[in-house]
């Protein structure tokens, strides 16, 4: 029998990983026309560009304060560009 607390752990994986429910990254993103990505749908005030690029800083900051225990988020992130937002978004899972 598992203990509560490898439960835990084996759903934080499949939760990662994707499935589920849920479309993962990857398939999410594999064929979105790169025509779009810095158009804004009304009436969403962000393109789909700035959405990743929140969720790579995002993870990055989440990443650091739980590596780093003296870790304090910045007042500003480095913005980068679709392409390396995504690679390195990817990259970080």
């Amino acid at each position: 029998m598992m203990t509560d607390d490898e439960i835990v752990r084996q759903q934080l994986i499949a939760l990662l990983r994707g499935g589920n429910a849920h479309l993962n990254f990857d398939r999410a993103v594999s064929q979105f026309p790169l025509d779009y990505i810095n158009r804004k749908a009304s009436p969403i005030s962000y393109s789909p560009w700035e959405l990743l690029e929140h969720m790579r800083i995002c993870q990055w900051d989440i990443l650091e304060f739980i590596r780093n225990p003296q870790y304090e988020s910045p007042d500003s992130y480095q913005i980068f560009s679709e392409n390396s937002s995504l690679l390195i978004f990817q990259k970080r899972r």
